[in-house]
C-alpha cells in the first residue's frame, strides 16, 4: 500500500516484519552539487 503525499515529494508506505505493521515515510530531498 503506497500513498503519495505533498505533490510526489513524499510517499507513505507500509509492510510487516512478521509480527506488527511497519510504516515508512520516504521523502525526496534536493542535494546541491
Amino acid at each position: 500500500m503506497v500513498f503519495v503525499y505533498n505533490k510526489s515529494r513524499a510517499m507513505i508506505t507500509c509492510c510487516n516484519d512478521g509480527t506488527r505493521p511497519v510504516i515508512f515515510k520516504i521523502e525526496r530531498i534536493e542535494i546541491d552539487k
